[in-house]
């Protein structure tokens, strides 16, 4: 009997899974609003995978665009640090080149008051020209040429960077012999119109000897 009375008394135990499988079951029963729609869920669950993949797609786009403007930028800065090509200096300056009014005996610029004389050939028959901007050396026509363009330039640098603008810059006044500091600074006295430094010779760029610049004066004056 003793034996009997034990048995009754068994508690069979449950796990966790059986516990909630139970009440899901009660809810599903008893409340309405507990009951699952599988189709609406199903909906509901593609509209969030699809909100889920626009968004990485945006945002992949987003990276892509990204990645592209530095791209950009980066091929930007490294042509500006490696200037342009030969050719495209040499078209920029037959461009300005195109811009002046060249005649055998002056040469003038329609963007600068600065100009360009022919003096008396040398004895070998070679060209000699002076500057408005530069009276102390004796030029050969294309020296001449290349400094009008120089003051063009600086004048004018419209669309030009920086960076190219110096390479042009230091190529031309490396036809004239001299550093393109010196250049700058003797146009920066024109420009604000006061006198620079009053040079003591008149030399030619490949000097056979040297003369006063006293003679020069009343061309330059009829020049201007």
């Amino acid at each position: 009997m003793s034996s009997d009375k034990q048995t009754s008394h068994v508690v069979h135990s449950l796990t966790i899974y059986q516990v909630f499988q139970e009440l899901d079951g009660h809810l599903a029963d008893t409340a309405e609003e507990y009951r699952y729609d599988v189709e609406s869920g199903l909906v509901k669950l593609q509209n969030t995978i699809a909100g889920f993949t626009a968004a990485r797609r945006e945002q992949d786009e987003r990276a892509a665009r990204r990645h592209h403007e530095v791209t950009a930028a980066f091929e930007t800065r490294r042509n500006l640090i490696k200037g342009p090509t030969a050719a495209a200096r040499q078209q920029i300056v037959a461009e300005r080149v195109a811009g002046l009014n060249i005649s055998p005996l002056k040469i003038t610029s329609t963007t600068s008051p600065e100009t360009a004389l022919r003096m008396g050939d040398a004895a070998t028959g070679e060209e000699r020209w002076s500057l408005t901007w530069l009276p102390e050396k004796v030029l050969t026509r294309q020296q001449a040429i290349s400094a009008m363009v120089l003051d063009d330039i600086i004048s004018h640098p419209d669309e030009l960077d920086s960076a190219t603008m110096m390479l042009v810059l230091t190529e031309l006044v490396a036809e004239l012999a001299m550093p393109l500091e010196q250049a700058l600074v003797r146009l920066s006295f024109i420009k604000k119109d006061t006198k620079p430094p009053r040079p003591k010779r008149l030399t030619h760029p490949n000097p056979r000897g040297s003369q006063t610049v006293d003679h020069l004066k009343p061309i330059l004056r009829e020049a201007k």
